[in-house]
């Protein structure tokens, strides 16, 4: 239906905007993240708006065109391929502890 998909289009939009926004942010500002205590509207905007969405890209919840969009900001590039490799280390250490758990059941 219509209605459904709706959201999803007005979030997608939001959700380059907010992008266009930070990437603005980390080019004015040296390259550092918003902080959530700043005393600046936009500043907090941004940091709140960062910390909601950083756990949906950390639990793969984020389309490939969103993470792509986020990937073009130079700042967060080398933060994005950090937590892919932490995220990878996690699933290759849980797949190691599930065969040593099934290795040690009787036969």
């Amino acid at each position: 239906p219509i209605s459904e998909a709706v959201p999803e289009v007005r979030e997608t939009s939001s959700f380059e905007q907010n992008v266009s926004s930070l990437q603005d942010w980390l080019r004015d500002n040296g390259g550092l993240l918003p902080r959530v205590t700043a005393d600046d509207e936009e500043e907090r905007r941004l940091a709140n708006w960062w910390h909601r969405w950083r756990p949906r890209l950390r639990n793969r919840m984020l389309t490939q065109a969103q993470v792509d969009l986020l990937k073009q900001i130079p700042g967060l590039k080398g933060q994005l391929d950090l937590e892919k490799d932490q995220m990878e280390s996690e699933l290759d250490s849980s797949s190691e502890a599930e065969q040593q758990s099934v290795s040690n059941l009787p036969t």
